[in-house]
């Protein structure tokens, strides 16, 4: 079983390292987004878990992709169709 568990673990490491890739890709579209309508400073950024397995990582780039679709649906709606 320990040949598992060590497989295991590079499985973990590299799903999280896909999350963290994931995680970053977002943050910089939001980066994108803010130099057209920055976000309110009230707003911010979400507070979410900052432990560093894969599951707390899902999770940010849930919310952060679920803020990032809210903040272009306001635009849109904002700067309406070209």
């Amino acid at each position: 079983m320990s040949a598992e568990t060590g497989l295991r673990s590079t499985q973990d490491l590299n799903l999280q390292a896909r999350f963290e890739q994931l995680e970053g890709g977002i943050s910089e579209a939001h980066n994108v987004v803010d130099q057209m309508a920055p976000r309110d400073a009230a707003a911010g950024v979400e507070n979410a878990p900052e432990a560093s397995t894969a599951s707390a990582t899902a999770v940010r780039c849930q919310e952060s992709l679920a803020s990032l679709i809210s903040r272009l649906q306001n635009l849109r709606d904002r700067v309406g169709q070209i």
